[in-house]
């Protein structure tokens, strides 16, 4: 893996004609053609070595999925270079479909798949690096989904809590096959099978979420914050958390701590969460709003324990330019903007990258469309965004480019 630093990605970028003074510019990195993957749901990151790192869910050598890295090709005109890292389902038992990746610190990239695993309802897996820095790397499965009380069709990204233990969610199984909420726990002394618990199903109160698409974030206290694209009192959805026990081999405890109606507050979030300083949570949501095409809505914690939290929504689409039903969680720059995709709306309906400018006193938030994409550059941009120190901002479309398998782009905006 080559080094390079975010002060030489600038540089590399301007070489395809985006510079942080030029405005709001597009750059597409790389399109995917198949054997190099094909349709990318998630979100790129950053690798120790600058380099960049995601999923396809089609693509590679079986056509079941790939994990790509992308480096600069320093090469003015020459589109970013891609190293296929692992295929998915090339081997009975294997990974099928992957959601996205991330690093732990040792190097090592950790995810879901849709579909695969032994019994075909999805997988949690491990992929090593090659110890002397080229080679294929290493997969290890860390738990196969029997699509029972475990959970099945695992969604999102994984997080890491507090400690060394992996979280995520499954849109389906559980006790009341609505989903779960699982952990996977490594081997003690470091060898050994990984361990996987179930530590909520959804459906099991009244008023409680159903099918988890997004995944998780983690507070301050360990606590997991969260959103549920059905059930809640009006089946639109819901923001919950999830407490870890207050003592030790205890339960953790649920609070639904916003049910959305589908009305002008929003409805369907299928994105993760952005958690400010202040613990506000901030997200979007497919449908509702003013136009019924989605938010971006705002969270704030109750101001005394025990409290109600409020949701208030920050921006309604209208379905024109401005973009529409937005299904990526937003990320914020260090101006207090945040970024984040529609995947639809804009020209010819192909999507978006918006920013939502923060208010002045009394005021209201103003969107920006940076981009609206013209499948040339990419359509259908689902995932989040990844913002580099530099203010660059990376991200994937499903579709578009050429040959209309997806795209990876930067973009100053």
């Amino acid at each position: 893996m080559r080094f390079v630093s975010q002060a030489t990605l600038l540089t590399l970028l301007a070489l395809y004609g985006a510079t942080p003074n030029s405005g709001q510019v597009l750059t597409t990195l790389f399109r995917f053609t198949g054997k190099t993957g094909a349709y990318s749901e998630a979100p790129v990151i950053f690798g120790s070595t600058g380099a960049l790192y995601g999923t396809t869910i089609q693509g590679g050598a079986a056509n079941k999925g790939a994990v790509f890295q992308l480096t600069p090709s320093g090469t003015r005109g020459k589109p970013w270079i891609e190293t296929v890292l692992y295929s998915c389902g090339t081997q009975a038992g294997a990974p099928v479909t992957p959601n996205g990746v991330i690093f732990d610190t040792h190097g090592s990239l950790y995810g879901t798949s849709i579909n695969g695993g032994t019994s075909t309802f999805g997988a949690a897996f491990e992929l090593t690096p090659p110890a002397g820095g080229s080679g294929p790397w290493t997969e290890t499965p860390l738990h196969s989904f029997t699509g029972g009380s475990d959970g099945a069709t695992p969604a999102g990204n994984l997080t890491f809590g507090l400690k060394a233990a992996l979280y995520g969610v499954t849109t389906g199984g559980g006790a009341a096959s609505l989903g779960t909420i699982f952990e996977l726990t490594p081997p003690a002394g470091g060898s050994g099978p990984w361990t996987e618990s179930v530590l909520y199903s959804f459906g099991s109160q009244s008023g409680d979420g159903a099918t988890p698409v997004a995944g998780l974030r983690v507070g301050s206290k360990g606590q997991l914050y969260g959103t549920t694209s059905a059930g809640g009192a009006a089946n639109m959805g819901i923001v919950f958390e999830l407490a870890p026990p207050t003592v030790s081999g205890g339960a953790w405890t649920e609070t639904v701590l916003y049910s959305f109606s589908g009305g002008a507050d929003g409805g369907k979030p299928s994105a993760s969460l952005t958690i400010d300083s202040q613990g506000a949570l901030y997200g979007t949501t497919f449908s509702g709003g003013s136009a019924n095409l989605g938010t971006v809505f705002k969270l704030a914690p109750p101001t005394v324990s025990g409290g109600t939290w409020t949701e208030s929504v920050l921006y309604s689409f209208q379905g024109g330019n401005d973009g529409a039903n937005p299904q990526a969680n937003v990320v914020f720059n260090k101006s207090g903007a945040l970024y984040g995709t529609t995947g639809a709306g804009g020209f010819d309906n192909l999507g978006t990258v918006f920013k939502l400018a923060p208010p002045a006193p009394g005021g209201s938030w103003t969107e920006t469309v940076l981009n609206q994409f013209e499948f040339s550059d990419g359509s259908l941009p689902v995932a989040g965004l990844t913002l580099n120190a530099s203010g660059i901002l990376f991200g994937t479309t499903e579709n578009g480019g050429t040959p209309e398998k997806g795209t990876v782009f930067a973009l100053t905006p």
